[in-house]
């Protein structure tokens, strides 16, 4: 068994550290996204800790897991943010921890495989979700272009067909009207508005 990691004592000076920089590289990111972030950190920092005590490599898989659902659970996070707090608190980590009196080559190495362990699973989480929300999304799409489909065929049968009926029927009535002028207006008139609304309909279905 390795000295006591001394990540402990300086957890949360580490986590004031971290969340100062993630304010600054990541101004967009708001105050509920990145508290969420802050209150996930401590847990793997633990771990980190086991790690260095027990100077055995243990993964963080379920921790990342659980870290990269919660970062794709707020719309304004990116993969690249992600990858860039681990990065921040790996660096925070190398500067906190006294290699010369507590460590080893092997620790180094120990914790190196942690974070990129940390990294590659979280990472790979968020990945998978952003993948199926957008699966989800290419469905709905496709349920939607089936509906409008629907839609046009309905439009087009059963709005334009009985338009061209009234067309037909006009142009004859047009035809038996010539010598009487007052009911050949009124065929006319039926006529170009049955035309007209004929019009609108392709207007519709071209839209």
């Amino acid at each position: 068994m390795s000295e006591p990691c001394p990540l402990r004592k300086d957890k949360e000076k580490i986590l004031s550290k971290w969340e100062a920089i993630s304010r600054d590289r990541f101004p967009t990111a708001n105050d509920k996204t990145r508290k969420s972030v802050r209150d996930h950190l401590p847990e793997l920092i633990d771990a980190l800790c086991e790690v260095v005590e027990s100077n055995v490599f243990e993964p963080p898989r379920e921790i990342s897991k659980t870290h990269g659902r919660q970062r794709f659970s707020f719309g304004d996070y990116t993969l690249s943010q992600v990858i860039s707090e681990y990065s921040i608190l790996k660096n925070l980590v190398f500067d906190q921890l006294d290699f010369a009196d507590i460590s080893s080559r092997q620790t180094l190495r120990l914790i190196d495989l942690f974070f990129d362990s940390a990294i590659t699973t979280a990472s790979a989480e968020f990945t998978r979700l952003r993948e199926e929300e957008i699966r989800t999304s290419a469905a709905q799409l496709e349920e939607s272009v089936g509906d409008l489909e629907r839609f046009t065929a309905v439009a087009a049968h059963d709005l334009r067909s009985p338009a061209g009926t009234i067309v037909g029927y006009s142009d004859l009535m047009i035809e038996g009207l010539v010598d009487q002028p007052a009911l050949l207006k009124c065929a006319e008139t039926m006529n170009r508005t049955a035309k007209r609304m004929i019009d609108l309909i392709d207007q519709l279905l071209t839209y």
